[in-house]
């Protein structure tokens, strides 16, 4: 196999090119970064509208079930 050798110059077109295929990665990651953002809060938005539907039926099945029970009450009192 010949010996290759590595003059000034092809060593900074390394450097380049490696200089370069990492600012790529930085503006990928960057893309990927905000992509991301903009899924967890829109995730959050979803879980806070889901907490309020739980919240809400659990509210209303508290208020039938104080309502059976006071029915329940008023039928045994009487």
């Amino acid at each position: 196999m010949p010996r290759t050798t590595w003059t000034d110059e092809r060593l900074d077109d390394l450097v380049r090119n490696f200089d370069h295929r990492f600012d790529l990665l930085h503006a990928e990651s960057g893309a990927l970064r905000r992509d991301m953002t903009a899924g967890f809060a829109d995730l959050r938005g979803e879980i806070a509208a889901l907490n309020e539907r739980i919240t809400t039926v659990l509210l209303g099945l508290c208020v039938a079930l104080i309502g059976a029970v006071g029915a329940l009450i008023a039928a045994v009192a009487f």
